[in-house]
């Protein structure tokens, strides 16, 4: 006899359903994973097929105080504002799930992860378990190519979490 062993694919909350984030939510439901977005702007949902996903219209702070993460959880940050992707971090980084990633440039999760330790809105080592900026490194220059970028490391966390 031959057994396969059954993981549950996991959660995958998309903070933002811009141009970047609906291409990660649709390579990573092709790839095994349940995707919900989260996003205020409701007419967005409209803007590209997303009945691959759970879509969820709120505000992003008040939704991500009361996710209830489970273990196997994956978080992704890609909202429209740097303002939200801080806040977002500082609340997010407080859960423990498998993952959690966030966009932007070096300087920017520079400055976010400098302000994160000056405020105490988290510790080094919580910090250290947030990936960014997101995603595996290479020249990805379109919304398409970065989300590849970011699904490729996502699949990668999850394949060597089931070894």
């Amino acid at each position: 006899l031959y057994f396969e062993p059954f993981f549950p694919n996991p959660d995958v909350y998309i903070f933002g359903a811009g141009h970047v984030g609906r291409e990660v939510g649709r390579y990573a439901a092709e790839n095994g994973f349940n995707i919900h977005f989260v996003d205020f702007r409701g007419e967005i949902y409209r803007e590209f097929d997303s009945s691959f996903a759970h879509c969820i219209t709120d505000d992003y702070l008040s939704f991500a105080h009361n996710l209830e993460c489970k273990e196997n959880d994956f978080l992704i940050v890609m909202t429209p504002n740097h303002e939200f992707d801080e806040k977002l971090t500082y609340i997010l980084g407080k859960k423990r799930t498998t993952y959690m990633g966030v966009i932007g440039s070096k300087r920017k999760v520079a400055e976010i992860r400098k302000r994160a330790l000056e405020t105490n809105a988290l510790t080094e080592e919580e910090l250290n378990h947030i990936d960014m900026p997101i995603g595996i490194p290479f020249n990805a220059q379109t919304p398409r190519e970065i989300a590849i970028s970011i699904v490729a490391k996502i699949i990668d966390v999850k394949n060597n979490l089931n070894k």
